[in-house]
């Protein structure tokens, strides 16, 4: 064990004479003993004062040694010249001599080690034999050296023989003396270590935070933070502390590289730095002690470590949902970390640990979705990705059993009996189960090797059948059945992606592409596994594939060798036969058809739907040459061979067509009688066929080629009736019909039809135009008729009104203003039939009330702006008024007057017509204002006589005049 290296001052002093002489002979041995220069040198370099270098409290700590030049020993040995000193500080009586001689037996140890053979008992007792001399020169009051030395010194003595008490009253006394000494921040620190021990954590708090204020050159921070840290925690305070703590982190992380560099001792401290802060945060409320203690500082490269040594904690003491809480807190704030991937698998191990299967396996499902994608796996260890592919795994595989479970049990992993299980009806939640399980395997095949995971890749694809998603399997089956090697399902695999091109084809929108795919996909698997029974099976159904979209050479390639394949079965054969025979039909190679409809006929059983099909397109063969027979205008032996084949085949389809294309054939050679025949006798046999409603239009089309509008009427209207046709189709027809009905002189049958549509089809179908125009024909002809027309005028006139003005045309105008003049002469009629009799008053009334109906009527004529209806509204009211006035002067007078009153009365009757008179001049002359604007009819013509009849000495010279220049007026 090394002497306690003792502290010397930087400068020597001389020693009183009596010490001199004392010490003379060893040290001067020991001077003259060094090599040439060696005391220069020592000279040179001085005294070196080093604290704190091999311990951290007063019982650790050592003596300072003298730095002497590490040159060689002199010849002497060292063990002898400690022997010396040994001696001398037996010896020696004086105190200081023997102080002196122990700091220079330090000095020794240091350069030579163990070689002066010095047991720990030996030190202590040399340090004892120190104490007392120190105590010596202390009580004398009398030291030539610095006594804050002295004191610092003697304190550690006092440490290393475990007197701890006087240790502390030394360096108490030392900075009461000296507070400003260079050993004055030392000693507060060894008192501040002084109280923790005791127990006394305020004290030592308060110490420990003056030798932080002091320390400015760092030399005992580290442990003064440290240890402030653990004064805080015993004083409940674990904010504070934990604030402490991670100060400690951060000077040792400015330091060594980031935790990466730290010696033993360091790193100790580092670790219980950790653990205590673990213990705080535990208590204080888990990761959000870090968030908050790192909240105002850049990330530190530890911020894993407190956040690892947490969850470790939580582990530890069974706080599994805690530990996981911690790891995911860490991984969600800091997705990319280095460290992100162990923290989060330490979470899926927690959950393990604490029996959590359902979390555990959230979390595992949770890794894998941050850790999973294909670019950060890759940056993952090697142990990361184990650990992604492994969660994968066991996802995968517990959805598929849950899928199993929820549909009832299990199938064999056979890739068709999968592809056929995309159509059975399963609930949703089984196809989501098994949706998630096709992921999470799907998922996991792409990180395995090629070659290696061929059944994985075929228990990904199941699961995206189950699940109803045969898109997504596909991909997956086709490596597996030819990339991955030969191993026991990869037929099976290569197979299920045949049956899901397939089932592509029936949804492609692009069917040509998708039938090539689908080819290339069939003659793959026969060509790759030759030797699977269903390799002839993907041929036929292939072939008639080709067949059914056209590509029929390519389709008679594919069959035509299997129909002589003897390891085909019958129904793979007879396939093939099939499509050679209807490959040769459409190359109009008729007998070859026949002989190989014939063949097939032979391998369907009887009666089967298969068998009736063959027949009609054996019958089919035999129709083709009626076909042609009608194409070359031999209609005779068209309808003959169509009559055949209908016979030969009874009711089927074939039949039905034949006579209806018999019917075609008379059509065709305008054979319309015949046709007309053919046709009645086809809708009577198949009222129901589809083909029923277009031999309704080819009858109608014969009756109204060969003139027959009548019977053409009839069957349209019957037809639409039968029909259910929509509303405005179905009325459009019926007033065709009506045309035809016209046309046919079936005239009643024709306003029939009119009157149905004004009454339910005006909504429907047709313009307002239209209908006014069928309004007015029907008025004009009860009209002609001698039926009493003014209903219908008047239904012209208020549906005109009634319409928009948007709906109107000038014609729709016309036909309304006529209709109200109709009305308003029947009412003028009605005015003028009144007469004026006695009593005169009562009458009057009665022809008052008259006029106004009448004007009324004429004026709604005149609303509908056609300048003559407005004209002759004009006229026709200033005639009214004019009639009224000469019917009131020719009324009767009342009976036994005087002639003095007959004369009184006519003044009266002059004087009560006079305004009637006005009033049909000024009307009269609206119509003779017209011809300044160079407008010109019949009404204003006759608007001028009349003005020229009732004010001759004015408008008689006019109209002469008017009559002279007519001819530079407009008509």
């Amino acid at each position: 064990m090394r002497l306690a290296r003792s502290l010397i001052p930087g400068t020597q002093r001389k020693a009183p004479a009596k010490i001199r002489h004392i010490i003379s002979s060893a040290f001067f041995y020991l001077l003259f003993s060094l090599p040439a220069g060696g005391l220069a040198a020592q000279q040179a370099s001085g005294f070196e004062v080093r604290l704190g270098v091999d311990g951290e409290t007063i019982g650790e700590a050592q003596p300072v040694f003298i730095n002497i030049d590490r040159s060689a020993l002199p010849a002497i040995s060292v063990r002898e010249v400690a022997r010396r000193y040994r001696k001398l500080l037996e010896e020696a009586e004086d105190p200081a001599v023997k102080i002196d001689a122990l700091h220079r037996l330090s000095n020794l140890q240091s350069l030579a080690g163990n070689e002066i053979d010095i047991t720990a008992e030996q030190e202590v007792e040399l340090y004892r034999e120190a104490v007392n001399s120190y105590e010596l020169i202390v009580g004398s009051g009398v030291y030539y050296g610095r006594i804050d030395e002295l004191l610092y010194q003697n304190a550690k003595a006092y440490a290393f023989i475990g007197d701890e008490e006087s240790s502390i009253k030394r360096l108490e006394q030392l900075l009461g003396l000296y507070p400003d000494s260079e050993y004055a921040l030392e000693a507060r620190f060894r008192i501040a270590e002084h109280n923790f021990s005791q127990g006394n954590y305020e004290a030592a708090q308060d110490a420990y935070k003056d030798v932080l204020a002091r320390d400015s050159e760092g030399r005992f921070s580290d442990k003064a933070e440290y240890m402030l840290g653990w004064s805080e925690f015993k004083r409940d305070r674990p904010g504070a502390a934990s604030e402490h703590f991670i100060s400690v982190l951060d000077r040792y992380v400015e330091r060594s590289g980031g935790l990466e560099e730290l010696g033993k001792v360091e790193a100790n401290v580092v670790d219980d730095t950790f653990r205590i802060l673990s213990i705080i945060a535990a208590y204080e409320g888990g990761a959000k002690v870090f968030e908050r203690l790192l909240a105002d500082r850049a990330k530190p490269p530890y911020e894993y470590l407190l956040y690892d040594r947490l969850a470790d904690f939580y582990q530890a003491n069974e706080r599994y949902a805690d530990s996981v809480a911690v790891s995911q807190a860490f991984v969600t704030n800091n997705p990319d970390h280095p460290a992100a991937p162990a923290l989060a698998q330490q979470a899926v191990e927690a959950y393990v640990s604490g029996g959590f299967v359902e979390e555990a396996r959230d979390a595992r499902i949770a890794y894998i979705e941050r850790f999973g994608d294909q670019d950060r796996y890759k940056s993952l260890e090697p142990k990361h990705q184990e650990a992604v592919r492994s969660y994968l795994d066991e996802v995968g595989r517990y959805y598929y059993r849950q899928g199993q479970q929820a549909s009832g049990g299990t199938r064999p992993l056979d890739g068709s009996g999968n592809v056929e299980l995309a159509g059975e009806s399963i609930g949703a939640v089984t196809q989501e189960f098994y949706r998630e399980a096709a992921r999470y395997l799907e998922h996991w095949t792409r990180l395995l090797e090629n070659g290696q995971r061929g059944e994985q890749l075929v228990l990904a694809a199941d699961a995206w059948v189950r699940a109803g998603e045969p898109d997504n399997a596909l991909p997956l089956y086709e490596i597996a059945g030819y990339r991955e090697g030969n191993y026991e399902q990869a037929a099976d695999a290569a197979y299920a992606s045949v049956l899901i091109r397939r089932g592509q084809l029936v949804e492609a929108e692009d069917e040509a592409a998708a039938l090539q795919v689908l080819v290339d996909a069939s003659e793959r698997f026969a060509r790759v596994h030759v030797d699977d029974p269903r390799a002839s099976a993907v041929r036929a159904h292939t072939a008639n594939l080709l067949f059914e979209h056209g590509f029929e050479q390519q389709a008679e390639l594919l069959a035509m060798p299997l129909t002589r394949d003897e390891t085909a079965t019958d129904e793979e054969r007879r396939a093939a036969m099939l499509i050679v025979a209807n490959v040769a039909f459409n190359s109009l190679q008729y007998d070859a058809a026949e002989q190989y409809y014939t063949e097939a006929l032979a391998l369907i059983p009887s009666g089967s739907a298969l068998s009736r099909q063959t027949t009609e397109k054996l019958a089919s063969t035999l129709y083709r040459q009626a076909e042609v027979a009608a194409a070359a205008g031999q209609p005779e032996k068209a309808v003959g061979n169509f009559t055949r084949v209908a016979e030969m085949t009874g009711s089927s389809e074939v039949a039905m067509k034949a006579r209806y294309d018999a019917a075609n054939a008379y059509l065709s050679n305008r054979r319309w009688d015949d046709a007309i025949a053919a046709l009645k006798d086809f809708r009577k046999r198949y009222p129901a066929s589809e083909l029923a409603e277009p031999a309704d239009d080819k009858l109608i089309f014969a009756y109204e080629s060969s003139g027959q509008l009548g019977e053409a009427a009839d069957t349209l209207l019957a037809q639409i009736e039968r029909r259910g046709m929509a509303p405005a189709d179905a009325w459009e027809g019926r007033l065709a019909a009506a045309q035809w009905y016209e046309s046919a002189g079936r005239m009643a049958d024709a306003r029939q039809v009119y009157r149905r549509y004004l009454s339910e089809g005006t909504a429907a179908f047709g313009t307002h135009v239209y209908q006014q125009e069928l309004r007015w024909r029907l008025a004009e002809h009860a009209r002609e008729q001698g039926d009493s027309p003014l209903s219908r005028y008047a239904a012209i006139v208020s549906r005109e009104e009634a319409s928009d003005e948007s709906e109107r045309s000038d014609r729709s105008r016309f036909l309304a203003a006529e209709s109200a003049l109709v009305l308003a002469r029947d009412a003028a009629e009605r005015f003028r039939s009144i007469a004026l009799t006695a009593p005169l008053q009562q009458a009057l009334a009665r022809k008052q009330s008259a006029l106004e109906q009448a004007i009324r009527s004429y004026e709604r004529a005149q609303s509908f702006g056609v300048e003559a209806a407005v004209s002759e509204g004009t006229f026709a009211i200033a005639e009214l008024y004019r009639t009224l006035a000469r019917d009131l002067m020719a009324s009767e007078p009342p009976g036994q007057l005087t002639e003095l009153q007959q004369q009184q009365y006519t003044l009266l009757l002059e004087e009560q017509a006079y305004p009637f008179e006005e009033e049909a001049i000024a009307i009269h002359e609206r119509n003779h204002a017209l011809v300044a604007e160079r407008r010109w009819n019949p009404w204003i013509d006759r608007s001028l006589d009349a003005l020229a009849e009732i004010y001759p000495a004015r408008y008689d010279r006019e109209l002469q005049w008017l009559d002279w220049s007519s001819t530079e007026v407009s008509p």
